[in-house]
């Protein structure tokens, strides 16, 4: 492997890394992010929403640093390796271009975002371009070894979000004839053996995460044609500067080559799964992820041998990452922002809530996210109560967290509360919370008791 990165992709590499571990290690962490460390608090084989992937990585990285570097470590490992494996997973060698790969590679927005934040994209991501190299490997040559790491990296595919059954999908029947070798059957044979533990949790637990992720998400109030509108926007908010290459290398996608089969039949499959969706509810960015790898690879393939094309790639492409690099200054110097992200009001949102409960443990209404936001920072346990009209989450069968609540007096942080709408706190005075004595989750909660 080693010979087949040239000195120029290695510094990328490097550099790619040590920018990723900086911007970890100085970004308050998103909301998201802190529901994912609560998942990591109490490891399983499966939670409310999605498979365990996203809450291993943040337990191992915890396990060395604290914080929110060790939140996002193996992350930023991971998005290091993303663009090694795809790096890896080209035709050939000679066509390949580092510095063109560097630059559509940090180009796409979503490659930015979740190769140093910790959500399940970013697992998702690095399975995906690592099975596609082991894909690639094993059919040049199916030995056990290939047999075995293909088996190992479907496995982690499907550990990670199960949208990545497309992708098995795909490998299935890009190549004539693979489903029906035996080498084949037996790299199915070890995925899914290795993915009976989360197949018999989902079993006891009524299926519930493969339930919220197809068919339960919140519908919003909808217009005709909305969301296929919004899902359109969103590709192209996916794809920015890349997207004429992207397209082009659809319609252009080199036949006999693996790497371009795979990404040309994973984009068609992708655009047909969210064209159908679309129809029932909104695609956010988060199922939008995945397109961008199939994206680079084809916008790659299609500038390869394209030199007039290239001379448009270098500007367009550039000028993008250049903001790109911008909104991430941001994140970490607050001074350099044009407009005030969420994550430079996190420490402070903190602080009042901390005043306003008083000492009391604090239980927040219909807010799980930044229930867990607060825990992070504050070391303290937090729990969210859900009325019967909120959507379900990992609270809802969290019962150790549960059970340290019930029955104590806690502070309580309604839904329609400012500080529950907004993390904006400056030039503003809030009363001390109200209380609850006892706390029972098992009743209709309807209006807190007055503060003693």
């Amino acid at each position: 492997m080693a010979k087949q990165i040239p000195s120029t992709m290695r510094v990328f590499l490097l550099v790619f890394l040590g920018l990723n571990l900086l911007q970890s290690g100085s970004t308050p962490l998103l909301f998201e992010e802190a529901y994912f460390w609560y998942y990591a608090q109490n490891l399983s084989l499966g939670y409310f929403e999605y498979p365990p992937m996203i809450a291993w990585m943040i337990a191992l990285g915890r396990s060395v640093f604290g914080g929110e570097l060790g939140v996002r470590l193996i992350t930023t490992l991971f998005g290091a390796g993303t663009a090694l494996f795809l790096w890896l997973s080209q035709a050939r060698f000679q066509d390949k271009d580092p510095l063109l790969f560097a630059l559509l590679f940090c180009a796409l927005p979503l490659l930015h975002l979740y190769t140093f934040i910790s959500l399940p994209n970013s697992a998702l991501l690095f399975f995906t371009a690592f099975s596609l190299y082991r894909y690639k490997c094993f059919l040049e040559n199916p030995r056990r070894l290939s047999i075995v790491l293909l088996g190992l990296s479907l496995a982690g595919l499907l550990y990670s979000e199960y949208l990545g059954i497309f992708v098995l999908l795909i490998y299935s029947i890009a190549q004539p004839g693979l489903i029906k070798s035996k080498p084949y059957w037996a790299v199915l044979a070890i995925c899914f053996a290795l993915y009976t533990p989360h197949l018999i949790w989902l079993g006891v637990h009524d299926w519930v995460s493969l339930r919220y992720t197809f068919f339960e998400r919140p519908l919003p109030e909808r217009e005709p044609l909305a969301f296929t509108s919004g899902t359109l926007l969103n590709l192209t908010l996916v794809l920015g500067a890349l997207a004429p290459f992207t397209y082009k290398g659809l319609l252009h996608w080199k036949k006999t080559e693996i790497t371009d089969r795979v990404a040309f039949l994973l984009t068609v499959a992708l655009l047909v799964f969210y064209f159908l969706s679309s129809f029932q509810r909104p695609i956010g960015l988060h199922m939008l992820a995945l397109f961008s790898l199939p994206a680079l690879l084809l916008s790659i393939s299609f500038l390869s041998n394209r030199a007039k094309w290239r001379k448009w790639a270098w500007p367009l492409a550039g000028g993008q990452l250049v903001l790109l690099l911008y909104f991430r200054l941001g994140l970490i110097f607050p001074a350099t922002a044009l407009f005030p992200h969420q994550a430079h009001q996190v420490e402070r949102w903190v602080e009042v809530l901390k005043e306003r409960s008083d000492g009391l443990p604090l239980v927040f209404e219909n807010n799980p996210q930044k229930a867990a936001l607060y825990s992070f920072y504050t070391g303290r346990p937090t729990y969210s109560f859900n009325t019967f009209r909120f959507r379900k989450n990992q609270y809802n069968l969290d019962l150790k967290t549960e059970g340290q609540f019930r029955g104590q007096r806690v502070a309580y942080l309604r839904e329609q509360d400012p500080m529950a709408l907004s993390y904006e706190t400056k030039d503003s005075v809030y009363a001390k919370l109200n209380t609850q004595d006892p706390f029972y989750t098992c009743l209709l909660y309807t209006s807190p008791s007055p503060r003693d």
